[in-house]
């Protein structure tokens, strides 16, 4: 991790560290007040509650959870024009090498330009490896998960679908209506073995992983901070 941190301080990002969600977010809590703040898609984010806690001092749009009234691409919208704005990533190389797969494009968007500040939260199970493994990563861990999170029809959740319904039944003793967040994270628990789905590269309508972008460097003109945090988290 040190050299990953180097290599990420020498492609221009500001780099903190934290030992665990509870630190960093009393960090952001502190270090974002009276601004608008935009959210990409996370389940990161979601874990840590980042929607509610930084709302208590901030606008925050998340099109995830768009507000009542809004739409997914109307909040989508307002996050990309807001001064600060947040997102995790599917993996980060060792070589610092920023990596995310996107459906919509409005994640990747608002990493690549628009905004006063860019903030990565990152959990340590999202480093490592060389480039083709970080991307590997993203498109067969990340990637299914998402899908799974999103019950998209696409074969990489649909082959695996019945099966994690039934083991998360029975790991919550529900028979009822799966709840939403504790499905999510149910999924982020999940390590290859127990996923046992990845990438089909297919051509379903419900297809999530559209694009990929690599951040090989912080872009021009972009104040951008990576926030690592020393725990498991999203996908």
């Amino acid at each position: 991790m040190e050299n990953t941190i180097k290599a990420l301080e020498r492609k221009g990002y500001k780099v903190t560290v934290f030992s665990n969600g509870g630190e960093a977010v009393q960090y952001l809590r502190n270090a974002l007040n009276g601004l608008t703040i935009g959210f990409g898609g996370s389940q990161t984010l979601t874990e840590l509650d980042l929607r509610h806690i930084l709302a208590e001092n901030n606008t925050v749009y998340v099109p995830d959870f768009p507000a009542e009234g809004e739409t997914f691409s109307g909040s989508a919208l307002k996050a990309f024009n807001a001064n600060v704005f947040l997102l995790s990533a599917n993996a980060i190389s060792d070589d610092g090498d920023i990596i995310n797969i996107d459906g919509t494009g409005n994640r990747l968007a608002g990493s690549l330009f628009g905004h006063d500040k860019v903030i990565y939260i990152v959990g340590r199970n999202k480093f490592g490896g060389t480039l083709e493994e970080a991307i590997r990563r993203a498109r067969n861990i990340a990637g299914p998960k998402n899908a799974l999170r999103l019950r998209c029809k696409t074969p990489c959740a649909m082959a695996v679908v019945k099966d994690l319904e039934m083991k998360f039944r029975e790991e919550y003793h529900t028979d009822g209506p799966i709840d939403q967040l504790e499905w999510q994270s149910f999924l982020a628990k999940l390590d290859s073995d127990n996923l046992n789905t990845h990438c089909y590269d297919c051509k379903s309508p419900n297809r999530i992983c559209g694009s990929l972008l690599i951040h090989m460097k912080k872009p021009y003109g972009m104040d951008a901070e990576v926030v690592i945090i020393d725990e498991d988290l999203g996908f």
